[in-house]
């Protein structure tokens, strides 16, 4: 089957930004995780940040969210100490809030995410 979905990623400093477009299905985001643990995997770095920018589209089906909830305590195991997500409508904040119910602080603009990630000392995940 065709992979739906596409994600970006980019590294600044401790970093990861992740930038997620479009409806994902079952392939699209297991090619992505693999990417993205291949990203993480290939650093030499103690600890890192997470950054997600999700655009409008960005949903799927319910073995999708199992999928992201399986992917967001990946991130907590291997030395993600803060993460952030950005949402662009309230469906995607209820599914991660509900249903993967993720560490991630979520927020809906990119600077409000930005600015926590940058002044946030907290490194024992109590956010």
């Amino acid at each position: 089957m065709n992979l739906h979905g596409k994600v970006t990623l980019s590294w600044d400093k401790d970093l990861l930004i992740i930038e997620a477009f479009g409806p994902f299905n079952d392939e699209g985001l297991d090619y992505y995780n693999a990417l993205i643990k291949n990203a993480i995997n290939g650093r030499s770095c103690e600890s890192w940040k997470r950054l997600e920018i999700w655009d409008n589209e960005v949903l799927g089906s319910p073995s999708v969210v199992d999928k992201c909830k399986e992917m967001h305590g990946w991130y907590d195991e291997n030395r993600c100490v803060l993460s952030a997500v950005v949402v662009s409508n309230r469906i995607q904040e209820i599914i991660l809030r509900e249903k993967v119910n993720t560490s991630a602080h979520i927020f809906s603009s990119s600077e409000d995410a930005r600015n926590w990630l940058s002044v946030s000392r907290n490194l024992d995940k109590h956010y």
